[in-house]
């Protein structure tokens, strides 16, 4: 199972933000689910299971939809 998360997040000053996002496999399913919303930091162990897969940039933008805020991914691109 792959996995990702947000490492970095900065303000382009111009309305969209730029995240630079950590991808990760596990060896089971279950491994990778039980630590997916934990900072890394904090919560993941060596006993985890999970690798280095890459790593990506997005570009995302504020934006509202059915009345309520939230994010638009408008630029994704990962290396391996």
């Amino acid at each position: 199972m792959n996995f990702s998360q947000v490492t970095d997040l900065y303000d382009n000053n111009d309305g969209k933000f730029t995240a630079k996002i950590q991808i990760y496999t596990s060896d089971t399913e279950s491994q990778g689910e039980s630590i997916l919303y934990e900072p890394k930091d904090e919560a993941w162990g060596n006993e985890i299971g999970y690798d280095n897969y890459g790593t990506a940039t997005a570009i995302i933008k504020k934006a509202r939809l059915l009345n309520k805020d939230t994010y638009q991914i408008i630029d994704y691109s990962a290396t391996r």
